[in-house]
């Protein structure tokens, strides 16, 4: 009956992981750690988890004045 949809879902779960793949080739790599939760400012709750990685490898979106980083990857 649903076949359709779970074929479309299937497809689109693999174009999904495909671009996050893609996104996220050239981040440092990261060993996950303990979860945690914590809250957007609309009130939304969300899980994630802590990943302890050198602190060089990061790349900030903004400098400490604030500044877009012109190496930050814009499409994130």
């Amino acid at each position: 009956m649903f076949d359709a949809e779970r074929t479309e879902l299937a497809r689109r779960l693999q174009e999904l992981r495909a671009e996050r793949d893609a996104l996220s080739r050239d981040w440092p790599s990261a060993v996950p750690g303990a979860t945690t939760s914590f809250s957007t400012e609309a009130g939304a709750k969300l899980n994630g988890h802590y990943a302890p990685m050198e602190a060089g490898d990061l790349q900030t979106s903004h400098d400490m004045n604030l500044r877009p980083n012109p190496i930050y990857p814009q499409e994130l």
